[in-house]
């Protein structure tokens, strides 16, 4: 009987261990770290080439995912991006109701949703986009930069802010 409850207990610390390495392997990564923050820099419009200076302001929302605040005299906008490491860069992808409307499906449920590794991974990103999904922009880490355009929709024709800033 003392040596039943030997294994048995035994068995039960080899579980729980293994339950807890398994809990670690998934937690999450912050990748907002290296890029939240204030930049400052450039707002383009594509319809009129001309350039105001603007800001930037990047927060974080979760482990993958920033609000970015970007404002100039003529305009302010916020709105959600999603991160994906891609070596010394961090791409971004829109995310909830912006996702659906620009690429007219909604994301797989690999995509962030569980926390593992692997989703962070562009390339793993990009196994939920048809060849014709544009992105449209990214951090590079280190560098200290943001590039990001914004589509502006009009009903006759649509007009883009590019922002270029650095920290």
């Amino acid at each position: 009987m003392k040596h039943l409850k030997t294994i048995v207990l035994g068995g039960l610390v080899v579980m729980a261990a293994s339950l807890s390495s398994c809990n670690k392997e998934d937690a999450q990564v912050d990748l907002t770290k290296n890029v939240v923050g204030v930049y400052n820099g450039d707002l383009t419009n594509s319809n009129t080439s001309a350039k105001t200076s603007s800001t930037a302001t990047i927060t974080r929302y979760n482990d993958y995912t920033v609000q970015v605040h970007c404002v100039s005299t003529d305009f302010d906008s916020t709105f959600l991006l999603e991160l994906y490491e891609n070596g010394d860069m961090m791409k971004v992808c829109s995310t909830g109701d912006a996702y659906n409307n620009e690429y007219g499906h909604e994301k797989s449920n690999k995509d962030h949703m569980m926390g593992s590794g692997n989703m962070m991974n562009w390339s793993e990103h990009m196994g939920d986009h048809d060849g014709n999904d544009e992105h449209y922009g990214d951090f590079d880490v280190s560098n200290n930069q943001f590039d990001y355009t914004m589509k502006i929709e009009h009903s006759t024709v649509n007009e883009y802010e590019q922002f270029v800033g650095s920290k």
